[in-house]
């Protein structure tokens, strides 16, 4: 084998490493399923598979992370005030519930926070 195959095949190997490990952190709720075209390519694909961790503690972590992301999310339609509504690499829900609106703060995160109540809604009473 040349240096130059072997060097191919080197980055191959590690790029499709990078892309499994790219496309779990994508779908950590989901069940991924990976699906190579080339017929060698699936054998390799299937041995970084069953060499990567599982087991409880990564369904634990992905188990408690959704629990997290429902709490966000109130019975009314929307995220609930103080929560993340959006982001870079955010995959939950970008909207706000009912008085409360969606600030960026960063190109990472975005926050819903509650609206200031109009002082004209409040009844003044005078003896």
């Amino acid at each position: 084998m040349t240096t130059q195959r072997f060097m191919a095949v080197l980055v191959t190997v590690a790029l499709m490493l990078f892309m499994v490990q790219a496309s779990n952190l994508r779908n950590a709720g989901d069940n991924p399923t990976h699906q190579v075209q080339s017929g060698s390519s699936s054998a390799k694909l299937d041995s970084i598979q069953n060499s990567t961790p599982s087991g409880s503690s990564a369904s634990s972590i992905i188990e408690t992370q959704s629990r997290v992301e429902d709490a966000a999310v109130g019975d009314a339609d929307g995220v609930k005030a103080w929560a993340q509504c959006g982001g870079l690499y955010y995959l939950g829900d970008t909207g706000c519930q009912p008085h409360t609106f969606c600030k960026q703060l960063s190109d990472f995160i975005s926050v819903c926070f509650p609206e200031s109540r109009p002082t004209e809604k409040v009844m003044r009473l005078e003896l």
